[in-house]
Order: structure tokens, then sequence, then C-alpha cells
């Protein structure tokens, strides 16, 4: 994040290197095993074959990505200015494990998108435990373990209801719009095609 805020006259960032790091850790890595073995579709086959014109990003789905992407970064940023007078360490937890628990929500989000019922893989639900095990580890453990590593100071009980509470929002408004629009999507405009292919390598 290349947003500052100051704490007691100096600059401060709302995620050091390692929280960074170690997010990139628990959300993308046994989450993302787990997904792999999502259940396929039992209607798949019977689906009629992709047009070879249409986009594999439509405008729906883009403005889905967008605003949820708006709204995380919002409601993060705001969890940690609402810690900031506690002092910088409290402020940066707070954004840490928001970032933590949104991703995994947002997990949830994609597959509702895919019509994939919520407890149909257990591997999933296993990474997501372990994963919030982890995490936990981060918040209260290393400090008494391994020291100062992560940066991290023991939240409040109540600060976990607050990020629950802030990860609702993005799934009350975008939550429902990617299975409306899941059946039928729209493609891009053409200008719109040769910008997301170059930027990520999708081909329209």
């Amino acid at each position: 994040m290349l947003i500052g805020f100051t704490s007691g006259g100096g600059p401060i960032l709302p995620l050091t290197a390692v929280q960074l790091l170690w997010l990139n850790i628990v959300t993308d890595g046994l989450p993302a095993l787990a997904l792999g073995v999502d259940p396929p579709d039992r209607s798949i086959m019977k689906r009629p074959p992709s047009s070879p014109q249409r986009a594999v990003l439509s405008l729906d789905m883009l403005a889905n990505i967008a605003l949820t992407g708006v709204l995380l970064c919002v409601f993060t940023l705001l969890l940690f200015v609402y810690k900031l007078d506690r002092g910088p360490a409290t402020a940066q937890t707070m954004a840490f494990s928001a970032l933590v628990v949104f991703q995994i929500i947002r997990v949830y989000m994609v597959r509702s998108h895919y019509r994939v019922p919520l407890f149909s893989n257990i591997w999933l639900w296993g990474a997501i435990f372990v994963s919030l095990l982890l995490q936990l580890f981060a918040v209260y453990g290393a400090p008494l373990t391994i020291g100062n590593l992560f940066g991290t100071v023991p939240l409040e009980w109540g600060d976990w209801g607050r990020i629950l509470a802030a990860g609702a929002v993005p799934v009350c408004l975008c939550g429902g719009s990617e299975e409306k629009i899941a059946p039928a999507e729209k493609d891009l405009p053409a200008g719109l095609c040769p910008l997301i292919k170059s930027t990520y390598g999708y081909f329209c």
C-alpha cells in the first residue's frame, strides 16, 4: 500500500513488508490449493460452447472486481484509522487481520458466482481453518514466542467482530450481483481488448 499516515509526528504505513508476505502465504497458499479440487458443475457438459468473439471478462465482472477491490481497500483503511489512536502497531495489526479475513470472504463470494455449494469442498474448509489459525498465531502467539517479527499486538475480541461486520458489506453489495450476471455475460468493447491483453495477458 502506497498510502501513508502519520503517528507521533512520523510516517506510518498500514502494512509492513513482512505482513504483506505473510498475507500472501496465508491467503494464497492452502486455500488456493484447496480450490483446485472444487467439484465440477454437474451441468458443465450441457452448456453450449462460448463464442470465440466473447471476451474473457465482461463489463459487469470488471465492475464487480473494481467495486469489491475499492470496498475492501476503504474498509481496511477505515479499520486502520479507527485503531490509530491506540498506536501504530495496533492499527497495523487491525488492517493486517482485516485483509486476511476479507480475502477468505472473497473466496466464498467467487464460489457463489459459480454456484458451488457452500459445503461441497471439505479441503477448502480445512485450508481456511488452518489459515485462520496461522493468522491468530501471528497476532497472539508470535509476540510471545518469536519476538516482534510481524510487528503485531493482540487485538480485542470485539475487533474481530468489527472486521467481520466490515467484510459483510462487500458480500451484500457485490456477492449477489455476480450470480445474476453469470448466465449471460456481456462482451467488452473492442477498444478495451488490447489494453486488457497487454496488461493481464487475457485474450479477447
